[in-house]
C-alpha cells in the first residue's frame, strides 16, 4: 500500500494504492467512512487491478476548502481530477453509500474514463423530503456538539443484527473514523447529499452502455424493499445481487462473498 496526498481544486485529497495490475479500480467509501473501510477488500483487489482509494473531500484527511455545502459535483470533480494527474487513463468505481453518489455523478461527467461501477448499497437517484429530514435532525445534533451521540447508534444500524457482535472490530472502526471526522465537515457533507441531483436518467443511460452491478442487503435499514424494487424498475439494463445475510456494510459483514463478486464482475 502506497499513501499519497495531491491537491484537487481547492482541496488537498488523500489516496492510497494497491497493487499494479492493467485495469484500475476506484473505491469510493460512504458517509462519515475514510478510505480505511477499504483496506480488507482494496488488498485483495490489489493482486489482481490497480487499486485506487480516495478520502473524499471533508473525510478521513482530505481537506475540502472549508465549503459550507460540500456538494457530490465537487467530491466527483476533485477525483476525477486526482485520477488525472496520477495518469489513469480508464477505471472502474466500486462505491459505498454516499460513494455511490459519487460514481454516479462521475458516471456523467467521467463517463469517456468510467467503465464498469458497482453500487454498493447505494442509489443514483436522489434523497425524498423524508430522508433530507433525517439528514436535517443529525445536522443539528452534530451543530449542537452531540456528534457523540450519532456515533454510539448510526454505525450498529449499518450491520444486520446476526453480525452485530462478529463485527465488533468494523464497528468500532466506523465508530472511530465518525469521530475523527471534523464537525463542520459532517454538516457540510449532509448538506451536499441532501442537495443533491436525482441521476436516475443519466445513470440509466450510463447503465444501457457499460456494465452496472447493485449489491443489495436483505437486512438494510437504509435501501429497503420498496428502494430496491423501485431501483430495480429504473436500471433494467444493470445486474442485481442480494446478499442474503448483509444489512448496509455488506462487504465487511460478508466479505468473501463480496470479494468474489467484484473479482467475477471487474475482470470480464
Amino acid at each position: 500500500m502506497i499513501e499519497s496526498f495531491i491537491s484537487a481544486g481547492d482541496a488537498v485529497l488523500r489516496y492510497v494504492r494497491y497493487g499494479k495490475g492493467e485495469k484500475c479500480v476506484l473505491m469510493l467509501h460512504g458517509y462519515g467512512e475514510s478510505l480505511e473501510v477499504w483496506e480488507d477488500i482494496g488488498g485483495q483487489l490489489g493482486k489482481e487491478f490497480s487499486v485506487v482509494a480516495v478520502d473524499l473531500p471533508g473525510s478521513g484527511m482530505s481537506t475540502y476548502g472549508d465549503r459550507e455545502v460540500i456538494s457530490i459535483d465537487y467530491m466527483a470533480q476533485c477525483v476525477a481530477e486526482v485520477l488525472t494527474k496520477v495518469g489513469v487513463e480508464s477505471y472502474s468505481i466500486v462505491a459505498h453509500s454516499m460513494g455511490g453518489y459519487v460514481a454516479a455523478a462521475l458516471a456523467e461527467v467521467d463517463s469517456d474514463r468510467v467503465e464498469k461501477v458497482v453500487m454498493f448499497h447505494s442509489s443514483p437517484t436522489g434523497d425524498t423530503e423524508q430522508k433530507r429530514e433525517i439528514r436535517e435532525r443529525e445536522m443539528a445534533v452534530i451543530e449542537a456538539g452531540k456528534k457523540e451521540m450519532l456515533a454510539e447508534s448510526n454505525p450498529s444500524k449499518g450491520f444486520a443484527p446476526q453480525n452485530v457482535k462478529r463485527c465488533e472490530d468494523a464497528i468500532d472502526e466506523k465508530i472511530e473514523q465518525f469521530m475523527l471526522t471534523d464537525d463542520e465537515a459532517l454538516v457540510a457533507t449532509l448538506k451536499g447529499m441532501a442537495q443533491r441531483e436525482d441521476r436516475t436518467a443519466s445513470f440509466s443511460a450510463f447503465c444501457d452502455k457499460k456494465p452496472v452491478l447493485f449489491v443489495f442487503g436483505a437486512f438494510d435499514p437504509y435501501i429497503g424493499v420498496e428502494a430496491r424494487e423501485y431501483i430495480e424498475e429504473k436500471f433494467k439494463s444493470a445486474r442485481f445481487v442480494m446478499l442474503e445475510n448483509s444489512a448496509h456494510m455488506g462487504f465487511k459483514e460478508q466479505p468473501d462473498e463480496s470479494l468474489a463478486l467484484l473479482l467475477d464482475f471487474l475482470g470480464n
